[in-house]
């Protein structure tokens, strides 16, 4: 649905209506999108029911990138592992994408607003297909992740050579995703290297590391001033942001 709403988009002469009737297409995405745009995440004062009605509330570009989002999740969320709470994995999944589109609106404004929520969202799918694809390999990661405390990507360097950043923008890839989140999804933990997009991977970093209250080493400063933020006001969001990830996760009918 994503790729046939791009269609759309890009099509001369074609409306934010016919964009709409695209959507509404499918009543189970419908319905998913309008609970996530009523929800504490937009904090809209009139309440929103139709498809129509959320463009002109929440713009074209940032449903497009909700659709995108909402369409991952139903593909992966049914995934179960024994290697980790499911639970736990989405939840932090959700804050990481709502405080990437926190730090996104401050540091470089709304134009790409839904952009980073989706990538933040999507930061660990690569896990999701090394958890399925490579189960011991996993295992022998994770745990050298909680006992030796060792990030989790780079125990994944360790023991395969390759991390979740890897796998998921290589996902991205062959799903035919925007190249910039391809980008963001492999230098996750490597804004520095970015080609073309350091700012929203420092961003995108830093979102990561604080939910997942990974210790930063002194190399990260000049992420803060990219993301034009600091640790004190990053630490301030925290409460919020993991309240509207359990809302949201209701809305998606993740794993408790």
């Amino acid at each position: 649905l994503y790729h046939e709403l791009n269609r759309v988009l890009e099509t001369p002469g074609r409306t934010a209506k016919d964009a709409a009737a695209v959507i509404e297409r499918d009543p189970a995405l419908t319905t998913r999108l309008l609970a996530l745009v009523n929800s504490s995440f937009f904090g809209l004062r009139r309440r929103v029911s139709t498809v129509a009605h959320a463009i002109t509330m929440v713009g074209l570009r940032e449903l497009r990138h909700l659709v995108l989002a909402t369409e991952v999740l139903e593909r992966f969320r049914g995934i179960g592992s024994d290697l980790e709470d499911m639970g736990s994995f989405w939840r932090q999944s959700l804050a990481c994408a709502l405080l990437c589109r926190r730090l996104e609106e401050a540091a470089v404004g709304n134009e790409e607003s839904g952009l980073l929520f989706t990538v933040g969202l999507l930061h660990r799918v690569g896990d999701l297909i090394i958890f399925r694809r490579a189960p011991e390999l996993a295992r022998q990661a994770l745990l050298r992740h909680r006992d030796n405390g060792l990030p989790l990507w780079e125990a994944e360097q360790t023991v395969m050579g390759f991390d979740h950043g890897d796998v998921g923008a290589k996902l991205a890839e062959l799903w035919q995703f925007p190249s910039i989140m391809v980008e963001l999804l492999r230098f996750q933990q490597r804004p520095k290297l970015a080609p073309t997009h350091p700012r929203l991977c420092a961003i995108l970093y830093l979102a990561v590391n604080t939910v997942h209250e990974e210790m930063l080493p002194p190399a990260a400063a000049p992420c803060w001033t990219l993301a034009g933020t600091t640790p004190e006001a990053l630490g301030g969001l925290k409460t919020e942001i993991l309240n509207q990830a359990a809302e949201i996760a209701k809305i998606y009918g993740l794993p408790s």
